[in-house]
């Protein structure tokens, strides 16, 4: 944002061009913190589908520095070791590692603004204690004497990027939990209902998800007045079968040396991502129809090939 500040310094957030990470916490979801107890996979199978749950192969800090400012982040509270960590059905890092790493990117980056959708609690937060818990550490992170009161109010959504720096707001905090926003937002907890235009596609191919896009068209994108963010997720959901035949191929590569690789049959989201990320990169350049993108969210950022999709997605707020 800092670098094109020429170009959007009158823009709000709901106008920018704006990368956005998938579950972006999902990079360090490991079978050493645990299956959830909602997991469908049972424990003595996580090894196996561990790879399934993994959306990205750089940490949170990296992802930001690759110039992501969308982040998904899933929140839960361990039955094993009551840790606030981050899950996608195997249980990931503690989550305060991830606000240290956006604290410090905010830190080094004084002229940049981030999203932060928390959301997905379907482990350990079922009482408004539990959710208390989790705000408190988030308060601790970026409370005062941190990085000041870096929140963007409610009445402050839809500033625009100048008037939100001038301000020293860097940080768009939304939560998924409406009774929370309610009761315990103080005017710092947004509300996705009525900060943002969400859905997900669920589609395990790059045909199906290309027809998606093209059917939510109109609202994929920032129009008229409207100061919810738009996000067009570009991302692909592997079903039951996909993940049984991936795992069978990854054990006959294994066997056999790699010597055939097999790419036509996925076998972990990293393979799921690169197709696409190669279907964003078509709706991104104009390949596909002129197409007004807000948020673009996608899983493995930072990697691969999606340094080039980044730069493309960031440059369509230089002003022509």
């Amino acid at each position: 944002m800092g670098h094109h500040r020429n170009s959007i310094g009158d823009v709000s957030l709901s106008k920018m061009s704006l990368p956005g990470s998938h579950n972006c916490g999902s990079y360090s979801v490991s079978t050493k913190y645990g299956i959830g107890s909602f997991s469908p996979v049972p424990a003595f199978l996580g090894f196996f589908f561990e790879r399934w749950s993994k959306c990205h192969g750089s940490n949170l800090l990296e992802q930001l520095n690759a110039g992501v400012r969308y982040l998904d982040l899933r929140v839960c509270i361990s039955h094993l070791d009551d840790e606030i960590r981050t899950e996608h059905a195997v249980y990931g890092e503690r989550i305060m590692v991830m606000l240290e790493h956006l604290r410090t990117f905010l830190e080094n980056n004084p002229e940049e603004i981030v999203v932060l959708f928390c959301h997905k609690f379907r482990a350990g937060m079922d009482k408004l204690e539990d959710h208390d818990r989790f705000l408190k550490l988030v308060k601790d992170v970026f409370g005062e004497g941190k990085a000041g009161d870096i929140f963007v109010k409610e009445n402050e959504f839809g500033c625009s990027y100048s008037e939100l720096i001038r301000k020293k707001r860097r940080l768009a905090f939304l939560y998924g939990d409406e009774e929370v926003v309610r009761t315990r937002g103080q005017n710092w907890l947004l509300s996705p209902a009525s900060c943002q235009w969400d859905r997900w596609y669920d589609q395990p191919t790059v045909e199906g998800l290309k027809n998606r896009i093209f059917e939510n068209r109109p609202v994929i994108r920032a129009a008229g007045d409207d100061i919810k963010l738009t996000i067009a997720q570009c991302i692909l959901s592997p079903t039951p079968l996909m993940t049984i035949l991936g795992g069978a191929i990854s054990i006959l590569r294994f066997l056999i040396c790699n010597f055939f690789a097999f790419k036509r049959v996925p076998q972990d989201l990293m393979m799921l991502a690169e197709k696409a990320n190669a279907l964003a990169t078509r709706f991104v350049s104009g390949e596909l129809g002129d197409f007004k993108f807000n948020v673009v969210l996608l899983d493995n950022v930072g990697g691969g090939e999606s340094e080039n999709l980044l730069r493309s997605i960031v440059g369509k707020n230089v002003r022509k």
